[in-house]
């Protein structure tokens, strides 16, 4: 996707406002002992009432259509997470919310990580890390950077402070379908990889974990956790590339890390 006109990046906009409008409500409804398939229920609620449709609903995966508007993973469940009916959240936990909407044909994708309650300061620098890894390559997001540039910057970040980030999820683009040109790893080498160009509407993201990189995958057939029991935190932003610097479309940057 390329925004090529007034118009298409007037669309966009109200989309990205909506879903982030969506998505706020979510992390309002984050708390000690909710279950995370009441915040599914609550974000196919807020679709219906926004006459929308979730953008992960009926993706297709190795078992059968995902059937929900959300992923959300907890602790050590790094992507994909299937919204869970016997847990409820307690105080200590990491929690992921990652949702998209499709508005008028163009698609949303972005995602929070927050820790609830008496966090750790493990899982404090966790969290604190991986905002400030997707947040250095989101800075970066430009005409004429690369793929490599932000992937380097992310990998840095997290190595830096003792993390890893995942390898096999990467951020892409996106449009008027979920997931596209061009894929954005959260590793890379500066100045290799593909080039970006004005108007590209991309998502920059990143799972950064707190032992290995090593993960498996639950017999659901979606949710991705660590082998070693690490916890992970995600966090992503949509982003229009623009000449002199990015134009950052769903704006969570100052949502808290921690909710008491």
């Amino acid at each position: 996707m390329i925004i090529r006109n007034k118009q298409e990046r007037k669309t966009y906009k109200e989309a990205c406002q909506l879903s982030t409008k969506i998505l706020r409500q979510l992390y309002e409804a984050v708390e000690i002992g909710v279950e995370p398939i009441e915040l599914d229920r609550l974000a196919f609620k807020l679709c219906r009432e926004w006459d929308v449709s979730p953008s992960f609903f009926g993706v297709q995966g190795r078992y059968g259509k995902y059937e929900h508007a959300t992923c959300i993973q907890i602790n050590d469940a790094v992507v994909h997470g299937v919204p869970q009916t016997n847990y409820k959240i307690k105080s200590g936990d990491l929690v992921t919310v990652d949702f998209g909407l499709i508005y008028e044909g163009f698609y949303t994708d972005h995602a929070f990580s927050v820790g609830i309650g008496q966090v750790s300061q493990a899982n404090l620098q966790l969290l604190q890390c991986g905002k400030e890894a997707v947040l250095a390559a989101v800075s970066l997001t430009k005409v004429g950077a690369t793929s490599g540039d932000l992937g380097n910057a992310m990998i840095t970040i997290a190595q830096e402070n003792g993390f890893e980030t995942a390898k096999e999820y990467v951020g892409h683009g996106i449009g008027h379908k979920l997931h596209g040109y061009p894929e954005l790893p959260s590793f890379g080498t500066k100045g290799k990889g593909d080039h970006l160009e004005k108007g590209m509407v991309v998502c920059v993201e990143c799972q950064v974990l707190a032992g290995s990189d090593k993960l498996k995958t639950d017999p659901d057939g979606w949710t991705v956790r660590t082998k070693d029991g690490g916890n992970a935190v995600m966090f992503e932003y949509m982003v229009e590339v623009g000449k002199n610097g990015p134009r950052i479309l769903t704006d969570t940057r100052d949502w808290e890390l921690v909710k008491m």
